[in-house]
């Protein structure tokens, strides 16, 4: 009360009050401060629980793409089958009328019932769950040549645009869209080095390019081919 008698007195102790408020504060966040710095860097924008909310706030990064977006999922069931997922899912098919090179990779039927032993799943369940998905996505009338099916079982659903990434672990004994998601963006900003993005582009989403991923040339043929040997394959 006496500062407000005086204020020019007033004037001269508020800078230093606020100084050393803020450097207090400051001191309390450094940890966390120094762990946001780490993330943004790393190319991590955004964090999620499960893959449903996840996808919402991805939709934007698909609907801004022009020319690349590549999906590698297991069975792609919580993303070509599941109601929740029906808009990024038509979102993605609206893209392949307009220019923009859409693949799919999942995994290969004859290697599907390594993870579903693992979800404590039926035999053959997986494999028919894939043959549903290349169903849809000859529904759609995908070029067959943009869909490949992978001789192993994958660590992480994920789609990838030219800039952001959505990387949704899979667990040893659960679904992944049942487990959180990264948001990843790449960045050419000085000092940002997006090193998230660019491992998961190369070591993940460049198995596109390796023997193990086999093509596909007719949807008819190899579907009928895969549901046919699925009992085999299981027994095997």
């Amino acid at each position: 009360s006496g500062l407000l008698c005086r204020p020019q007195e007033l004037r001269e102790f508020i800078p230093t009050l606020v100084q050393d408020r803020t450097k207090e504060i400051l001191e309390a966040y450094a940890g966390e401060i120094e762990l946001l710095k780490a993330v943004r860097m790393a190319g991590v924008f955004d964090i999620h629980k499960r893959r449903q909310m996840a996808m919402r706030s991805f939709a934007r990064a698909i609907d801004e793409e022009k020319t690349d977006i590549m999906v590698i999922g297991s069975s792609l069931k919580g993303l070509l089958q599941k109601d929740e997922y029906k808009e990024v899912a038509e979102k993605l098919r609206f893209k392949m009328g307009h220019k923009v090179d859409v693949r799919f990779m999942l995994t290969h039927p004859i290697v599907a019932d390594f993870r579903a032993s693992q979800e404590s799943r039926k035999w053959t369940e997986i494999g028919l769950e894939i043959i549903n998905s290349l169903r849809t996505l000859q529904e759609w009338g995908v070029d067959p040549t943009r869909v490949r099916l992978y001789l192993g079982t994958p660590t992480c659903f994920a789609i990838k645009t030219t800039r952001h990434m959505i990387v949704n672990p899979y667990p040893y004994i659960s679904v992944s869209y049942d487990s959180p998601c990264l948001l990843l963006q790449y960045s050419s900003r000085e000092g940002a080095t997006g090193y998230f993005f660019d491992e998961f582009a190369s070591r993940h989403f460049g198995a596109w390019d390796t023997e193990l991923a086999v093509p596909i040339r007719d949807f008819e043929k190899t579907i009928g081919y895969c549901q046919a040997m699925l009992q085999e394959w299981a027994g095997n």
